[in-house]
């Protein structure tokens, strides 16, 4: 009888790369951020890679197809497609061309509001959108606000990102904070969640600001102040040893990483100011990687 208790709490977190992981929970598989085309496929988001085919930066570690077999709901963040389902800024790398073209449209995509009109547009027909929280076979979502950039009046330009909690009978707890700079509001959730499972994003995104974007983005009346330089658009190294100290007990997962042009922290940095910190309770897999709880 034992034995097979183990079997159904087992959760797995699978990372195939950047935030796209096979999670199965409570018995069900789900796909997060599919981002499923090869290595090299799509224009970089830094300016000087605007015109090159560099992203993403890695490859998956099988086909694309073999991804999105067996699984039963796809999780959300966020997508980067507009509303008219055309994406025209470099690439979705939370929900790419590849994806759409290869995703069985009718299976169930849990996703916040302001992305549920692109897919739509897309041709996807099972959407849920929800502000707080759902409940969906036995497993309870918790719908949280992330914020993707430290330029708040550029907000509507790099768009709404939701985080999710993960709770379900028998079963760890698990708190996703995607694409997100550190804020307050995250310290406090996981402060009062106490999951026992954390997945971050520690890759340190961020784009060089030209006077040029400057002057555009103030004269849309979103205003930049002329001595900031960057946008920031992820956490690092060092809010993710933040977060581990915040959450000891917590296993604390970090993704993200090698995965487009963009992203600044590399695997090996971020072990290396894990080590530097003497924190022992994050784990940092590879593309292909299996870790179970």
């Amino acid at each position: 009888m034992e034995n097979n208790l183990n079997e159904i709490n087992n959760v797995q977190i699978q990372l195939l790369r950047n935030a796209t992981m096979k999670i199965k929970y409570n018995k069900k598989t789900i796909l997060t951020d599919p981002l499923l085309a090869p290595k090299n496929s799509y224009h970089g988001y830094l300016p000087e890679n605007k015109d090159k085919l560099v992203s993403p930066t890695s490859d998956l570690p099988f086909s694309a197809e073999k991804a999105v077999k067996d699984i039963d709901l796809i999780l959300v963040s966020h997508t980067h497609i507009p509303e008219n389902g055309k994406v025209e800024f470099a690439y979705s790398d939370h929900f790419d061309q590849k994806a759409i073209e290869i995703i069985d449209k009718n299976i169930p995509i849990f996703v916040q509001e302001s992305d549920s009109k692109g897919l739509k547009a897309v041709g996807f027909n099972n959407l849920v959108s929800f502000q707080k929280t759902f409940s969906w076979e036995g497993i309870s979502f918790e719908r949280f606000e992330l914020l993707h950039t430290d330029i708040l009046s550029l907000k509507p330009v790099v768009g709404e990102v939701s985080g999710y909690i993960l709770r379900a009978d028998n079963q760890p707890t698990i708190l996703w904070a995607g694409d997100t700079i550190l804020t307050q509001n995250i310290k406090d959730k996981i402060i009062e969640v106490q999951p026992d499972i954390i997945i971050i994003h520690p890759a340190k995104a961020h784009l060089l600001l030209s006077e040029a974007e400057k002057d555009f983005f103030n004269s849309l009346g979103m205003a930049i102040n002329k001595d900031t330089n960057e946008l920031n658009l992820l956490i690092g190294a060092e809010e993710a040893i933040e977060i581990a100290k915040l959450a000891p007990k917590a296993k604390i997962v970090a993704v993200h990483m090698e995965s487009t042009d963009h992203s600044t922290v590399t695997r090996k940095d971020l072990k290396e100011k894990i080590k530097e910190a003497g924190v022992t309770n994050i784990i940092v897999p590879d593309n292909g990687e299996t870790l179970k709880f």
